[in-house]
């Protein structure tokens, strides 16, 4: 795919230059399965993708081993929850056999990391050379600020978690700033959407991580 290609796509999903892009990175475990992990991205003036993964997680690991990667975007909260909290038994996320496409995704980004720095910090950066681009036809989705806090607030709760469990840092602030989106979440979206069910099921999580503290 030519860079001419790949910047006009990359502007059409609204990576802006230097913003980061919450998606959903795939990447290849050791023995063959997929791991799949929400990760904010950066397209950067070269029109690559840079990720920092947190140097403990799976994510991590992978990218060394492996460098083949894909960046998915998606609005669907469900499945962001599934893939932050793959270990609380939410369900599975569905994967295309033998690729790491995600499913139900809006796009696929498949990547080759082509440079890694910074390998001993707490969050390593990586460049990614863009290899494919592929979206999928849909209607186009209306603006739902439900959907955007419910992202935002499993984001949060993913902080928490780590910075509680691995850190034993002060999570004060980030449960203020959960506390806020799950309430706009409440105020905003019906009682049987998927935002209001990610809410609730985010609620359950964080009084059980306190409980086990």
């Amino acid at each position: 795919m030519n860079r001419k290609n790949i910047k006009i796509k990359m502007d059409q999903m609204g990576f802006d230059y230097g913003s980061i892009i919450e998606t959903v990175l795939t990447t290849w475990n050791h023995d063959g399965t997929v791991n799949a992990a929400p990760m904010g991205v950066i397209r950067n003036p070269k029109d690559q993708i840079i990720i920092k993964p947190y140097r403990s997680s799976n994510t991590f690991r992978n990218m060394l081993r492996n460098k083949e990667v894909c960046v998915n975007t998606t609005q669907d909260s469900e499945i962001f929850l599934k893939t932050a909290f793959k270990d609380e038994g939410l369900g599975l996320f569905p994967i295309k056999k033998g690729d790491l496409l995600l499913e139900g995704s809006d796009a696929s980004i498949k990547c080759k990391i082509i440079n890694v720095e910074s390998e001993n910090t707490n969050r390593p950066e990586f460049t990614a050379e863009i290899k494919q681009i592929l979206t999928k036809k849909r209607i186009p989705i209306s603006f739902n600020r439900g959907r955007n806090n419910a992202i935002e607030a499993i984001i949060q709760a993913s902080h928490i978690r780590y910075k509680s469990n691995e850190r034993g840092e002060d999570v004060k602030t980030d449960l203020i700033n959960f506390n806020y989106n799950i309430q706009i979440i409440k105020k905003i979206s019906a009682s049987n959407s998927t935002e209001m069910k990610v809410a609730n099921k985010l609620e359950s999580l964080i009084e059980k991580w306190r409980l086990v503290k």
